[in-house]
């Protein structure tokens, strides 16, 4: 007998994921919105997450074996297994919201011209939620933002169409693949926002946000000079040859750079520092970011004063429909 196709394929890579994956798949178990599979890609653990994966009793789930190859490979993987008509990320460390995947999936069908659909988030640090930076909501400041290589939706909460995805080249990034793969579905069709938090991040200091922040620059950097080629008709660059580049760059980019890396790392350390309870710690590492990065201070208050008026937009298109 064969299995009724489903609407959406969450992929979920993994690489020795305990505890927090058994969370981050009751969060999809959990789910208000039927028809769904879930693609676990295993991603070499050497931890006990693959007899965990292997004792649950869900038929939905789907577990592939690779090789350690990162989370970009493993993603890639599970597209080629998918059934779904829409694909959804999911980080194993992660928790969603049980309405998540049904808002997401309802704001897809009603627009058709959206390709690529994510949510507001949280910072989840242990058991503690912290209020996350604020995402836009229209594909035009999504697309400029990406542009300039600033993160304007949280990949881990998106919701793609499978024929979308399909249609570009997911590229073979160590990091930074999530922004490439971004502005490559924006040649294709809109890229939105909703207004809700349907996500919960994990952050820690062992997290790679944390600490690979100039590998993820770099690959941000390389995804932008590969849409600024297809752009103005120009072939991609070769990533080897880029990467000998931007190692050659001159000494104030190199500064720039060490500069973001420690307005994002001072950021994230503000977060984890609020919620162990420290915090005076909490607000000078704060301002220390702020201090490396002020055009992102910036950005954000202008997003936080923008957020109510997207909200009042969304709602009032809400009340159009029905």
């Amino acid at each position: 007998m064969t299995t009724p196709t489903p609407l959406i394929s969450v992929i979920m890579p993994v690489r020795n994921g305990m505890p927090y994956i058994a969370d981050a798949v009751q969060s999809v178990r959990n789910q208000t919105l039927g028809g769904l599979e879930l693609i676990v890609v295993d991603d070499g653990s050497t931890d006990c997450t693959r007899a965990y994966l292997e004792s649950l009793d869900y038929p939905e789930m789907v577990v592939i074996p690779s090789q350690a190859r990162g989370a970009g490979a493993a993603r890639r993987s599970g597209v080629k297994q998918a059934r779904g008509r829409f694909i959804a990320w999911m980080d194993a460390d992660d928790i969603a919201h049980p309405e998540r995947l049904e808002v997401l999936a309802g704001y897809a069908e009603r627009h058709p011209s959206v390709v690529a659909v994510g949510s507001q988030v949280r910072f989840l640090v242990a058991n503690q939620t912290r209020t996350a930076c604020a995402y836009p909501f229209l594909h035009e400041e999504i697309v400029a933002g990406l542009r300039t290589g600033r993160p304007t939706m949280c990949n881990s909460s998106l919701l793609i169409r499978a024929d979308a995805i399909r249609k570009v080249r997911m590229q073979p990034l160590t990091l930074g693949e999530d922004m490439d793969l971004l502005l490559r579905l924006s040649g294709v069709g809109r890229l939105e926002n909703v207004g809700d938090v349907l996500l919960d991040v994990r952050i820690s200091r062992s997290s790679s946000s944390y600490t690979r922040i100039a590998e993820q620059r770099f690959g941000t950097d390389f995804a932008v000079a590969c849409d600024e080629a297809r752009r103005s008709g120009r072939a991609e660059p070769e990533r080897e040859l880029y990467s000998r580049a931007w190692k050659r760059r001159p000494l104030w980019r190199r500064a720039s750079l060490r500069m973001f890396v420690v307005h994002q790392r001072q950021f994230r350390e503000s977060v984890i520092l609020s919620a162990e309870g420290r915090t005076l710690r909490a607000r000078i590492a704060l301002a220390c970011s702020a201090l490396f990065n002020p055009s992102a201070v910036v950005y954000q208050l202008r997003r936080k004063l923008m957020s109510s008026r997207e909200n009042k937009h969304e709602l009032q298109q809400l009340a159009r429909a029905d």
